[in-house]
């Protein structure tokens, strides 16, 4: 298990070597709003890259007429491999993935590079972050209790089976994305097995209590609203996961039981 220290030496951040990756599939009505909250950042990130996934509602040209974006198109392939051919694309020390139907806030990237100043060790950060209904518009907190960074290791696993709360809008050090690349067989539960093998391995994850944006819930059309896929993919990483030999047993067998549960409601979700 990783011990971080807080270097509490670095105040202010003069600018840090990041960039943002934007996967984006059929999301020509959100991908402006996207884009725009990231390049009116103070200071803006170093490169800004949306990977095309396939889209066909022309998403890639909405976004083609911007000089100061790079367009990278592939065929679809899922989210995954959209944010690896982004992530390959970049020499920068910091990657941070935002999804294309959500955006951040005013100051978000100047407060995160605060952070990884703060914690210089640390190989991924997450930020608090309003849920907006896409129906309603209501705004909650994700996580409203939490009032300090918090340093989730590899005793946080087991949480991570039973609920992946983290999302995708996330910063990750380049190295480490090297090390674990987004599975690309898996369209839905990337996210979470992501997660898991960083803290498996022992690499520490920061959740930052301030809230830095705004995600989308239930937007119609997403991934998210999908329940069958969803459900279905759930299932098969957890069924792995109950085999996985570096997991603990008690990980092993809670992963098997959230495995049966994610199967029944694929079922009923039929």
């Amino acid at each position: 298990m990783v011990t971080l220290k807080r270097d509490v030496t670095v105040n202010v951040m003069q600018g840090f070597d990041l960039a943002v990756v934007i996967p984006a599939f059929n999301v020509r009505e959100t991908i402006d709003r996207a884009l725009r909250s990231v390049l009116d950042q103070d200071p803006r990130p170093e490169r800004v890259i949306v990977v095309d996934d396939g889209s066909t509602d022309g998403t890639a040209d909405a976004v083609k007429e911007r000089g100061d974006v790079v367009v990278i198109r592939q065929q679809n392939r899922g989210p995954g491999a959209a944010r690896n051919a982004g992530a390959a694309s970049c020499t920068n020390r910091w990657i941070f993935f935002l999804d294309a139907d959500d955006e951040l806030v005013p100051g978000s990237l100047r407060s995160l590079g605060r952070l990884l100043e703060d914690f210089p060790d640390a190989g991924a950060a997450v930020a608090n972050r309003f849920l907006v209904d896409a129906g309603t518009g209501i705004e909650e907190v994700l996580w409203p209790a939490l009032k300090a960074v918090e340093v989730l290791d590899r005793k946080d696993v087991a949480g991570l089976i039973r609920k992946n709360d983290l999302g995708m809008d996330a910063a990750v050090r380049q190295d480490v994305w090297e090390r674990f690349p987004f599975r690309e067989d898996l369209r839905a539960s990337e996210d979470q097995a992501f997660w898991i093998d960083l803290l498996v391995a022992g690499v520490s994850v920061l959740k930052h209590p301030e809230v830095l944006l705004r995600y989308e819930a239930a937007r119609p059309g997403s991934a998210s609203t999908r329940t069958r896929f969803m459900r279905t993919h759930r299932y098969r990483l957890l069924r792995e996961l109950s085999r996985r030999p570096e997991l603990t047993k008690a990980e092993r067998m809670l992963a098997m039981w959230m495995s049966l549960r994610s199967g029944v409601g694929a079922l009923v979700a039929r």
